[in-house]
C-alpha cells in the first residue's frame, strides 16, 4: 500500500499512535493560513508518493507566514519522481536532539513481517544498512501474536534509550505493529 504522509499520518493518529499536529494546503494561501495558525517555524512537505522529497527540494523550513506562501509557491511547482506536488503539508517545526528509525517492512523471502530499527535514524535508512548492516536491528513478527513486550523493550535498549524513553518506544512500537497488521488485514 501507498500512502502519502498526511493519509499515514490519519492512519496513525486513529490507532492511537502520537502524530504532531499537522494541516494539508493546496496553494501558498493556504500554507500561510496555515503557518499562521501554527505559530512558529513550520516546515512545508511536498506530498508525493516517493522518498527522497528533501533532497529534491520538497521539503523546506520558513520562519514566518509570508516566508512559508513563497517557499509552498516553489514546491508546488515541482515534479518529484515523476509525480507533480499539488499539495503540501505544514507542520510545526522541531529541534531534533535525537533520530532514530523505526518501520515494518513486509518481508517477501520469508512472507514474514520486519521490525526494522535504528539508533542512526534519519530518511537515509538504505545507506546506513548498506554502510553498516550492525546498526540495523530486525524483529521477526508472527501477525498472529504482535511484538512480544519483551522484544520491544530489549530492542529500546539496543538503540541506547533510558527510563521513560523504554517505555514510550515499547508503546510506539506495538502501536505501529498493530496498526501494521489491522491496515494489512483489511
Amino acid at each position: 500500500m501507498k500512502v502519502r504522509e498526511f493519509e499515514a499520518r490519519s492512519v496513525f493518529s486513529q490507532h492511537g499512535l502520537p502524530v504532531p499536529k499537522a494541516v494539508l494546503a493546496e496553494s501558498a494561501a493556504g500554507v500561510r493560513d496555515a503557518a499562521e495558525s501554527l505559530a512558529g517555524v513550520v516546515v512545508i512537505k511536498a506530498q508525493v508518493l516517493a522518498g527522497g522529497r528533501g533532497k529534491a527540494g520538497g521539503v523546506k523550513l520558513a520562519k514566518t507566514p509570508s516566508e512559508a506562501a513563497l517557499v509552498a509557491e516553489e514546491i508546488l511547482q515541482l515534479t518529484i519522481a515523476g509525480e507533480q506536488v499539488s499539495s503540501v503539508l505544514v507542520v510545526p517545526a522541531v529541534d531534533i536532539v535525537r533520530e532514530l528509525y523505526l518501520g515494518i517492512v513486509v518481508d517477501r523471502t520469508s512472507q514474514s513481517l520486519l521490525l526494522v530499527a535504528s539508533s542512526r535514524g534519519g530518511v537515509d535508512i538504505e545507506e546506513v544498512a548498506a554502510e553498516d548492516s550492525d546498526a540495523i536491528y530486525r524483529i521477526e513478527i508472527e501477525t498472529s501474536e504482535g511484538l512480544p513486550q519483551w522484544q520491544a523493550r530489549a530492542l529500546a535498549f539496543e538503540l541506547g534509550l533510558e527510563g521513560r524513553q523504554v517505555a514510550q518506544f515499547v508503546a510506539i512500537a506495538s502501536s505501529l505493529t498493530e496498526t501494521f497488521i489491522d491496515v494489512d488485514a483489511s
